[in-house]
């Protein structure tokens, strides 16, 4: 009998996206370092880097046009000619505007217009043998960006700071749940599916610390308004500093101590326009009415601490879109009437982070050390008691970066490492560092070029060779399905989203089945459904589900169509009773079974358990265990489920257990494939009942063996 497939389903095989890419060697003439064409298509040169934390690419010089791609800082690409004249985006304050071409992260080669002030132009460098010791230390992968940096800022100065840690353990610890969140709507491919159970194996359900329900296709929240566990692959792209050397980005790892030369009252100002505080005043501890810029400035000078961080840590944690205050500071929150936090300081991942940061404003410390000026009833004492908890907690231990606030990779007695964060969300430093730029940019201020300022930048031990990317955003990985069924006949064994192979028996007077399924997600597709004609004999049905990120999963039912005239092509001493071998005995071994096969000559036997998997020899009989025979050919012609009486559960043992759920069928509470049926009908009348359940009560307490 030759084996017949019938009724076939779309198959998707190639998911793969090539990308030609060539890296050129960096060319040095004499004593000028000419830019390296890192990260080259075939015909693509690299000239320029992305600068801002995202950036748009756009189909004309527009913002209202339509969106390209988005682009991460530290991405590479090509600029076309110079810049052109376009749509004015105020908030930029430019109308200039760039052609570029780039590979996308799904290595796609794409083209459009980019604002002007996203991007930073490479430039030639010119060996400073001064600044060359300066980066000594710093790996090669660094040094062309800090090159870049020195040439434009030549007054800057960069520190290696060596971090002893291996880099993929720090990505698997900051990895952690509840450690490193994302915005849930960011794309999946940025989102973990961790989960604490392996969930490519059968009879998989959900576990309390768990990232994510592949059953449901929902990322556990861990933070109100919808933050989720980070994937490690966006978790690495954040914690490389080479995404971020960048004449923007570099200043979240700027040292956030208080420098009056650098850091004035203008600059706190323009941090704060925009916003509520920009024109509120409030009361300061001697009962005069202040600025808030002056109260910023009266925490630095007392915590020397950099009060444009101050200002930019505030505009994070408490500023909404509008520039309105959220409820940590607005002194209105309810229960929290009168107390205010600044800095969102103890507002830990929670359904309510608020009533935490406003819990800390309200309680104070016998220790004054650990009080900071609590209770906070004013936003004056909230901004000073927080600053003053800043830098007690993490400025004066060694975090006194932005880029070390968010990642704790350096030992802190009593914390250790990973636990001392003061933020989870992965993007913080890099949305903060945009702000810490803009004061030291504001009306007034000494140009950049002109400005000494030091930067701290981690090295890791054991770093890749080359900058992390972000990973491709290529969707939702689910394609899991939640239910698998043919109209009127069970599958076996009973379908598990992790069980790839099912079997079903049909009579010859079976000419198709009705397939159906149920998909855990919603943005995968599924084919192969609906009626499959079947031929006599074996026909397999491929159900195959294709998640939104392109990977497939493929669900085979295995139908056989019987045909009532085959002759078994072996002997034995079980009854063959239509699609089923009984007689099997509890516990019976593989040994034992197979010394009552014969097969004819030129045929052999095979038995498999309900996965499909080879039975081992040592291995014992189980309901539903499959009894196939092939010919010299290995065409299969036989094909039958094996029934071990009383033994419904297929476990090849008989026990309460099997008592139990045969009681359930009898009630109707549960339902049973062909197998447990043949197996719960002990005297073979056809019917599973009252008098089956007796026989298999009386063999279980040893009083009547059913053998």
């Amino acid at each position: 009998m030759k084996r017949s497939i019938v009724c076939t389903s779309y198959k998707n095989t190639n998911f793969t996206r090539i990308v030609a890419m060539l890296l050129s060697a960096i060319v040095i003439l004499g004593s000028l370092y000419l830019v390296p064409m890192q990260e080259v298509s075939a015909d693509l040169v690299l000239n320029a880097t992305i600068s801002a934390k995202e950036a748009n690419v756009r189909s004309s010089t527009s913002s209202a046009s339509t969106l390209v791609a988005t682009l991460n800082s530290g991405h590479r690409v090509m600029v076309e000619g110079e810049p052109i004249p376009g749509e004015m985006v105020t908030a930029y304050n430019s109308d200039l505007w760039y052609l570029i071409t780039f590979v996308d992260t799904e290595g796609v080669q794409q083209s459009g217009y980019i604002l002007a002030p996203f991007v930073v132009l490479d430039v030639a460098y010119t060996e400073d043998p001064a600044f060359e010791e300066m980066i000594l230390d710093f790996p090669e992968s660094y040094k062309f960006y800090l090159r870049m940096l020195h040439t434009q800022y030549p007054l800057w100065r960069f520190e290696p700071q060596m971090i002893s840690l291996d880099w993929n353990t720090v990505v698997q610890n900051e990895s952690g749940i509840g450690r490193s969140l994302i915005w849930n709507g960011r794309n999946d491919a940025w989102k973990s599916a961790h989960t604490v159970n392996d969930a490519s194996l059968p009879g998989w359900q959900p576990n309390i610390a768990d990232a994510y329900n592949w059953l449901t296709n929902q990322y556990v929240v861990y933070d109100a308004g919808g933050w989720v566990n980070a994937s490690s692959g966006i978790i690495g792209y954040y914690m490389d500093p080479r995404n971020f050397l960048t004449d923007t980005q570099v200043f979240q790892f700027l040292k956030l101590s208080y420098d009056p030369a650098l850091q004035n009252r203008d600059g706190v100002v323009n941090m704060l326009s925009g916003t509520t505080m920009a024109s509120t005043q409030i009361v300061n501890s001697a009962g005069a009415a202040i600025s808030y810029a002056d109260a910023f400035m009266d925490a630095a000078i007392t915590y020397n601490v950099n009060p444009y961080f101050l200002a930019a840590r505030v505009r994070q944690e408490v500023v909404l879109g509008d520039g309105s205050f959220s409820g940590s500071a607005s002194g209105n929150y309810p229960n929290y009437q009168g107390f205010y936090n600044f800095y969102n300081i103890g507002a830990s991942s929670s359904t309510d982070p608020i009533a935490l940061a406003l819990r800390f404003a309200q309680s104070t410390s016998s220790d004054p050390a650990k009080n900071h000026g609590r209770p906070w009833n004013t936003p004056y004492k909230a901004i000073l008691g927080g600053a003053s908890w800043i830098d007690a907690g993490y400025i004066s231990v060694g975090q006194d970066t932005l880029y070390l606030q968010k990642w704790h990779v350096i030992p802190i007695p009593i914390w250790g490492l990973y636990n001392h964060q003061y933020m989870t969300n992965i993007e913080a430093a890099a949305s903060e560092a945009t702000k810490l730029k803009s004061a030291y940019t504001c009306p007034g201020s000494l140009p950049l070029t002109e400005q000494v300022l030091t930067f701290k930048i981690p090295i890791y031990q054991n770093m890749p060779e080359s900058r992390v990317p972000p990973p491709a955003k290529l969707g939702n990985p689910n394609n899991w399905l939640t239910s698998l069924s043919v109209e009127g006949i069970p599958l076996t064994p009973s379908f598990d989203p992790n069980i790839l192979q099912y079997d079903i028996l049909v009579s010859s007077a079976t000419t198709s089945i009705n397939v159906s399924a149920i998909k855990a997600s919603t943005l995968s597709t599924v084919s192969g459904l609906g009626v499959c004609e079947l031929s006599v004999g074996v026909n397999a049905i491929d159900i195959s589900v294709i998640a939104q990120n392109g990977i497939v999963k493929t669900y085979t039912i295995n139908v056989v169509r019987m045909d009532e005239t085959q002759v078994p092509q072996f002997t034995t001493t079980y009854t063959v009773q239509g699609a089923y071998i009984r007689g099997v005995h509890e516990k019976q071994s593989i040994n034992d079974f197979l010394a009552t096969i014969i097969p004819n000559e030129g045929y052999v036997v095979e038995l498999f358990d309900v996965t499909g998997a080879p039975k081992a020899l040592d291995a014992v009989m189980c309901t539903g265990d499959i009894f196939k025979v092939k010919n010299a050919a290995g065409e299969q012609v036989n094909y039958y489920i094996i029934s071990v009486i009383g033994d419904a559960s297929g476990d090849g043992r008989i026990n309460s257990y099997d008592l139990t759920i045969i009681a359930k069928y009898v009630i109707k509470e549960l339902a049973f494939s062909g197998s447990s049926i043949q197996s719960a009908d002990v005297n073979n009348d056809g019917r599973v009942n009252s008098y089956d359940l007796t026989l298999i009560a009386k063999h279980v307490i040893k009083v009547t063996p059913l053998y």
